[in-house]
Formats: structure tokens, sequence, C-alpha cells
């Protein structure tokens, strides 16, 4: 890691921690030097005690971040420190070689945690603790954890697909959803929770193509996707859900990034926060937020705080977190609820799937869970049955309507009789097979057809009869040289006539006037222009893994939820010491404001190091009155690349702090000097006259090649 500094930077922390260097000298032999004067045990001892509160935030925010570059700590903590202070911190933490140079996943310039420091930094110092604060007092859970969704709230909803019951326009929709119907059939959820859950839910199911639009506008259930994501757990299903809905706020962000591995990235940001989060009592907004960002950071997804804050929501209304107040109902706080913690703490059980009982009268039950296993055939009750109840008990009713339903999901009479035996453990009652048989002899008196009837003559009679690649495209065979073809994939055989020598086709004729119209690619409904998009891909990409249900296990941390030392950082007594060694010195003038400058920036451990010897150039501050300092500091720093300056000035009688890299130096022999400056972290171009400047400090900007 040393060989990427500068060979100013290695040459300054060579000279800072082990003294003068004379040459000639060997590089690797240095490097071995200052290894062995980090690996001791009392110099180490020093450095922790040197970590105060700051930086032990900083610390624990690049050890969970995984080699964040400094940009990151930046958006990270601005709202926490000053730019010019945040910067000074980050460069004294590289000073003091608490941070290296690293790169991330992407090559990028960017810092991590000294591994000859990792295990005592883990032990002692990183923690949650400095990120979101300790433990809230005051704060009580006065009401019961909220149900999650789990796979049988999922497979209920689905049925109220399945049975035509949501209504298709958005006001009648949310009317439904906010019926006391539905409160009845789903008691476990909480009455004024079950409109916003059952609009999220659609919504994801939705941009996933689970729920679809037939070219009437009405929902469809694709039962292919539908049985997939019932194969899941009620943890994996909730992770699953959570991943789509981050997937859908940041993919417009990520225009390069593959569709696959950014929806892999969204699910292990959400599992890292439900593993850390689950240990914790409350935590309030502003440290929410903060450890969502960490966590964005660290998987490398932009995550800013409008998508975060639907997130927040979409957690809240899913029953992964909830809100609590405290005694005085003034301040709100976030907990992951009891039965989300459960599901991340215990080991997903093996499969088992309760056994039906069915009545006479056609009512199905079943207590526990019917969730679809990998390796058995899918279960058909939320397509068979009319949903009643999905409680501890679940109550489904064969009606005559459901049961029309499930045949237009596809389903034959001998699929759902055999399925009811094998789901009961035993035949159906004999007249309840007579009853189904008659329904299905019903359904079948009438058929009704959606496609493009197109008309032939003799000649191409025989074309498409013989055509292999058409009879895939054919709905039905009317008559002699009448077919009813698709109408979605009418391109498709259009374009298979067209190569078969058929290249004069008409348009299709419109069926009320006679008039041509013309014909198009299938159209897209409401439904799918509303979802699609990239997220289509990447859920496919996608399924086949979650068949693994070891993918939504929860992430180990190494970093503990609170550090060993629990009292505010004080300074430590050896520094009296390194004091009076500096005074015996009896240094003056800028010798003097070095040493001094070294010894409040903690870069000085054992008296070793307290000898003469320069290690910056020139003058570090000036102040007041100091005109000739503060120009040779402006100057100074003029075109290098590695300082920035420190401006201390009033404006409109306000004072202000800007840090800026020094880009020319106007008139440096006048009164009127004036400084061009580039402001960080905005790069604004301005010009500041030098007379307005209190006070000057010029700084490294870093150790790592002067990135910002």
């Amino acid at each position: 890691m040393l060989s990427r500094y500068s060979d100013d930077s290695y040459f300054f922390l060579v000279r800072n921690y082990l003294g003068p260097v004379s040459t000639p000298f060997h590089k690797p032999a240095l490097t071995d030097r200052l290894t062995t004067f980090f690996l001791n045990e009392q110099h180490q001892d020093r450095i922790l005690s040197l970590i105060d509160d700051d930086d032990a935030l900083i610390l624990s925010a690049v050890w969970l971040m995984k080699a964040p570059q400094e940009k990151d700590l930046f958006d990270l903590f601005q709202n926490d420190f000053h730019y010019a202070e945040l910067q000074r911190r980050i460069v004294n933490l590289e000073e003091r070689l608490l941070l290296l140079p690293e790169e991330d996943c992407d090559g990028k310039a960017a810092v991590a945690i000294n591994p000859l420091l990792q295990k005592r930094l883990s032990q002692e110092t990183l923690s949650l603790t400095p990120l979101i604060g300790t433990a809230s007092h005051g704060f009580v859970q006065r009401k019961p954890s909220p149900a999650i969704l789990s796979n049988e709230i999922l497979r209920g909803f689905l049925n109220l697909v399945v049975q035509e019951q949501i209504p298709e326009s958005a006001l009648m929709e949310s009317r439904f959803f906010a019926s006391p119907h539905l409160a009845a059939i789903f008691p476990t959820i909480k009455e004024d929770r079950i409109p916003a859950l059952f609009s999220t839910v659609r919504a994801l199911l939705a941009s996933m193509e689970i729920i679809v639009r037939d070219s009437a506008g009405k929902l469809m259930l694709d039962r292919n996707r539908a049985e997939n994501l019932l194969q899941q757990d009620d943890r994996t299903l909730v992770v699953l859900l959570l991943s789509t809905a981050l997937y859908a706020e940041v993919t417009g962000h990520c225009p390069t990034m593959d569709e696959a591995a950014l929806f892999l990235r969204c699910r292990t940001v959400l599992m890292e926060f439900i593993s850390l989060t689950r240990c914790l009592s409350t935590l309030s907004m502003e440290h929410f937020l903060r450890l969502a960002k960490i966590l964005a950071k660290r998987n490398r997804i932009p995550l800013v705080d409008g998508p975060l804050e639907r997130i927040v929501e979409l957690l809240l209304v899913m029953g992964v977190m909830d809100i609590t107040t405290d005694e005085n109902d003034e301040k709100r706080e976030y907990y992951v609820t009891s039965l989300m913690k459960k599901l991340f703490t215990e080991i997903p059980e093996t499969f088992q799937s309760s056994t039906l009982t069915i009545d006479s009268d056609c009512t199905v039950s079943y207590s526990g869970s019917r969730k679809n296993a990998p390796d058995v055939a899918s279960d058909l009750l939320y397509l068979v049955g009319e949903v009643r109840q999905v409680d501890a008990l679940c109550r489904y009713e064969i009606t005559r309507q459901s049961f029309r339903h499930a045949l237009d999901q596809g389903l034959v009479f001998d699929d759902i009789v055999g399925y009811l035996n094998q789901a009961s453990g035993q035949k159906l009652q004999l007249h309840l097979v007579q009853l189904m048989g008659e329904w299905y002899a019903a359904y079948h008196s009438v058929r009704i057809y959606d496609g493009i009837i197109v008309c032939c003559d003799a000649r191409m009679t025989r074309l498409v009869d013989q055509h292999p690649q058409l009879q895939q495209y054919i709905v039905q065979r009317i008559q002699e040289g009448i077919y009813l073809f698709s109408r979605e994939d009418e391109m498709k055989w259009r374009l298979l006539l067209k190569n078969a020598g058929a290249d004069m086709l008409p348009r299709t004729v419109h069926e009320e006037n006679g008039e041509v119209r013309p014909f198009s690619t299938k159209q897209i409904t409401p439904m799918q222009q509303e979802t699609s998009g990239k997220g289509e891909l990447a859920i496919r990409r996608i399924r086949e893994e979650l068949r693994d249900m070891s993918v939504c296990n929860p992430p180990r941390f190494d970093i503990p939820r609170q550090a060993s030392r629990e009292t505010p950082w004080k300074e430590p007594a050896f520094l009296a010491d390194i004091a009076a060694d500096i005074g015996r010195l009896r240094l003056t003038g800028a010798d003097a404001e070095e040493m001094e400058s070294r010894f409040r920036s903690k870069l000085l451990l054992v008296s070793p190091q307290i000898v003469r010897q320069r290690l910056y150039t020139g003058l570090l501050s000036a102040s007041g009155f100091d005109f000739r300092g503060k120009i040779n500091l402006c100057r100074s720093a003029v075109g290098n690349s590695d300082m920035v300056l420190e401006v201390h000035m009033y404006d409109n009688d306000e004072e202000k702090i800007l840090l800026v890299r020094a880009k020319e130096l106007l008139n440096p022999t006048s009164k009127d000097a004036l400084l061009k400056v580039q402001v960080l972290p905005s790069l604004e171009e301005r010009t500041i006259p030098v007379s307005r400047m209190f006070l000057v400090i010029r700084q490294r900007l870093s150790l790592l090649g002067g990135q910002v």
C-alpha cells in the first residue's frame, strides 16, 4: 500500500515517524522499519488512545463502506462537518497512517483501514455507536408488531387477481383495498395498513411482470412467474420484493451497469441493512438514512435522500420496520419488527406443506403454510378456490366462478381433482367430483377465441397447411381455407408467409365497415407501459438464482454494535511528556510552529520523533496584519495540486470558511493583491482580495495524490 504514495508523501511519513533519513537509503528497508514501528504494541496503544470521537466516526464509516473514495466520505458527512474540517480530518487520518491508499472495485483511488491496526481497531474502536449513537432511552413499543408480507398473504392477494376482484380503475382499486371486505379476509393486517400494502404489492408484482393486463385491460396472472415467487420462504419473499423496489429507484442512475448485477447489489444492501438493524432497539430517521447511505456506498449503488425515504415507507408498509414514540409522543424512531427479527435470526425450517381439509360444502382449510416446495408440484389452491380468510387458519371456497377462473388459467379437470386428492391425502367426495364435472362441461359448452381471421384461396391454403413454422400461430382452423391466427404474433406469421412467397399480403380488413386498417406490433397495455423497463430483464436473469434459499441468508459483520470504549474521548496522559520534550528543544519561529502543528495533529507518539527537522516547506498559517505571510502562503499554494488553502474571511458581516485551490496570484506586491481560486467541492471559480482574508491556513489536500 505504501508504494501508492508519491515520494513527497512517502518521505513525509518516514521522516515524521522514524526521524531524519540519511543518504544513501534503501526504500524497502525504510518501509520495513516503518512497518516495525506500527507493529510495536506500545506504539499501537498510543495510536489508538489518540483516536477521538470524530476519528472513530470516520473510521467506522470507512470500515463499513469497504474502501470508499474520499468523495464518498464527503457526501456522507456533509451535514456533520464543514467541508474544510472534514477534509482536514481525513488527511490527518492518512498522516497518522490509520487510513491507507487502496483501490476500490472499479480501480479508482480509495482509502482503507491500515491492516496493521485493523484487528486492534475492530476490537476497541470500530462500531456502529459513532454512526448511529447509543441506544435511545424512553422509547417503548406499546403495540404489537405488524404482520409482515408472508407467503400466505401474497397467495391470498394473488387469488384476488385470479378471481378478478381487483377493479381496473385506480380510483376503484383504492376503494376496494380500503373496504371492510379485505379487512375481514386478512385480519392479521391492521385495517388502515391494507390499502398501502396491497397497492405497493400490486405495483411491485406488475414491475416483475407477475401481474399483467390483457388486451381488454383486465388484470391477469403470469402463472409461471407467480409459482416461482411462491416457492420462496417469507424472508426471501420480502427481500426480493424490496430489492425490486430499490432497483426501480436506482436503475436510472446506473445506465451502464449490468442489470442483474445491480439487482443483486440492491438485494445485498437490504440484507445488510436488516442484518445490522435487527440488533438495535430503535433508530432515528437521521441515523436510518446514514446507515442506508453507508451500505449503498459499500455496494457501489447511488442512493440519495428521496429514494431512501420511499424505501423507508416500503419497509414500514411491508411490516419489516415499525414506528415507536417516546413517552410524550413527541419523537419518533424506527425499529425492526419482532417477526422480521425472528425470520432473520432463525434458520428456515425444512419445508413441510400443510394438509388440506375439504368439507362437503366445498370449503377448503389448512393451518400453517402451503408454500410451494421447489421439488414438488405447484400448489393450486389459490387458483382453484376463492379466498375467505388468511389467518392462523386459512380458508378458501371452491365456487362455480372460482372454478371457471381456474380453467381460464389453463388448468384442466384432471389436474384440479388430482391436486385436491393429493393435497388432502384422500379422495374427494363423489358429489364434489360430480359437481365440478358439471361445471367443467358447462365451461366447455362454448369456446371464445381472440385472433385474426385469415381467408385463403386453394393455393394459399396448401401453403399454410404445409408450412411447419406457421402451425404454432394458428389458434383454430375454422373450415377449409379459413384460419384464426394469433393477434399478438401478427408480425411474425406475416413475415413467415412473405418469406414463403406470399409477398402480396393485404392489410387487415376492419370488421364493421370493410375498411383496411394498418397492422401493428403487439401493443403495450397500460399496465405494461407502467412497469416495462430494465427491471424485466434483471428479474428474469436473477429468478433462477433465487431458487437457492441461501442467497437471502443474513450476512455476517465483524463490526460490533458498540465499541469497548463507551466514555467520551479524553486526552491521553503521555501527551504531557511529549509536550515537555518539545519544550526542552526551545524551538522558535517556523520550527516551533511546525512542531506545534505535528503535536496538535497527533503525529507525535514517542520522544525519538522530537528532533530538529523540517517536514513542511514555508509557513503553515498567517493571520491578522501579517499581510506578507498571507501573500507567501498564497504564492506557495499556486499551481500545487497537493496543497489547498483554508481561507477565513468575512462576507456581509458573516464569517465564512472556504477550502480553495490557488490558481493565480495577481498584483502580489500591492495592497490590492487578488487570489484567483477554485472553491472546493463545487469547483466554482472566484477572485478573493487577500486583504479580506483574516486567516489563511495551508494544508495538504490528500496524501493520495491530490484527489477530492
